[in-house]
């Protein structure tokens, strides 16, 4: 029986499946038909459905929306970083406006889930260890009232960024004979620049 669980361990995609089921779990409220009421959702929704019908209509960047404000427009775009209107307007192509914001909200938990696996696995190199890190992390209250309560969008998405703003940190202050590739495009440290 020992032996079978090493080899589960020792096959990484299983604790990327756990952290997706993980998610997928502290999402659920999602799941249901409708809008969650929250602090900035209806902000969120009304730039997200704003942002999409603009790349639909040809604005390529879409910073201002044209048709808000009794048509004199709005730059929410100019404002607020547009990341998460991006994605959700890739997906919005194939379903709506709603279910499209609630999937990016999804996937941003699944990468953070695996940013922050990537990182204390890296930090570690025990993957049950960043398996337990990756799961606090992404039922952390502050995140899960970011989704539920704030609908903060942008801090959503930047849960998935500082894992990995961390583990190039560490890469270029503890792993010095690797290349660095996280926070730089490349850095060898074997170069022999003068």
């Amino acid at each position: 029986m020992k032996n079978m669980i090493d080899r589960i361990r020792k096959k990484e995609y299983v604790y990327y499946i756990i952290i997706i089921l993980v998610a997928l779990v502290l999402c659920a409220p999602l799941y249901t038909k409708g809008f969650i009421e929250s602090h900035d959702g209806v902000y969120h929704f009304s730039r997200n459905y704003a942002t999409n019908k603009a790349i639909l209509s040809g604005q390529v960047p879409p910073l201002i929306v044209s048709n808000f404000c009794k048509g004199f427009g709005y730059g929410w775009n100019i404002f607020y970083p547009p990341l998460e209107t991006y994605i959700s307007g890739l997906f919005s192509l194939f379903v709506s406006s709603l279910d499209a914001m609630k999937l990016t909200i999804i996937i941003a938990m699944i990468i953070s889930g695996i940013s922050m696996f990537k990182l204390i696995e890296k930090v570690t190199g025990n993957k049950d260890m960043a398996l337990i890190t990756a799961a606090l992390y992404i039922s952390s209250t502050y995140f899960l009232s970011n989704i539920y309560c704030r609908m903060a969008v942008g801090e959503i998405i930047s849960y998935m960024f500082l894992p990995i703003l961390l583990y190039g940190l560490y890469d270029i202050f503890y792993d010095k004979e690797n290349e660095n590739y996280y926070l730089t495009i490349r850095s060898s440290r074997n170069s022999t620049n003068t």
